[in-house]
């Protein structure tokens, strides 16, 4: 079972990810769907995701949690702060394990943290970028009030072939959550 609750939504609950989660994420990120939704073509070993699990520990900025729904994890999502001239800007990250689409994990996770990304931590935008392609994540963001602000051709690289990704943003007077 999953460490400390840190943010708590209505059927999810994020937690932060401790050592023992590792297994979870390293079957997670190999899963050839998931590894492909993230522009991911090699494969990650344990001792990556220890390496992975150090630095987050040293990002003071940055949130990198696990999505948990009935005391079982179903994936992870993140939140990385980069200063954007004078604007504190946040990129998020998300995937859930396919088992476990389809069933709103994504979205409440999503929405829990932006909530705490605007209300505790003080964003002054949040963005997403997605395969232009992966209509299921857009879909995610656009739940949650994410505009699309333009697509970047040819920045992805997906199957051998390089693809479009769309770009995302939330501002803190949109969001609804």
């Amino acid at each position: 079972m999953p460490g400390h609750v840190f943010l708590r939504g209505e059927r999810v609950t994020l937690h932060p990810v401790e050592e023992d989660d590792l297994d979870f994420l390293h079957r997670l990120i190999n899963e050839p769907a998931v590894r492909r939704s993230l522009g991911m073509s090699s494969p990650h070993n344990r001792k990556s995701g220890e390496q992975w699990l150090e630095q987050a520990a040293e990002d003071d900025d940055g949130v990198h949690l696990l999505i948990v729904a009935d005391d079982d994890p179903v994936g992870a999502i993140n939140l990385d702060r980069r200063d954007h001239w004078d604007a504190v800007v946040g990129t998020v990250s998300y995937y859930v394990a396919p088992e476990a689409q389809g069933n709103g994990y994504a979205t409440e996770a999503l929405q829990t943290l932006c909530r705490y990304a605007f209300t505790e931590r003080g964003f002054d935008k949040l963005a997403g970028h997605v395969f232009a392609s992966n209509e299921g994540s857009q879909r995610v963001l656009e739940k949650v009030g994410f505009r699309e602000e333009g697509v970047h051709r040819n920045e992805g690289f997906l199957g051998g072939d390089l693809i479009d990704v769309a770009y995302f943003g939330l501002l803190p007077d949109e969001f609804e959550g």
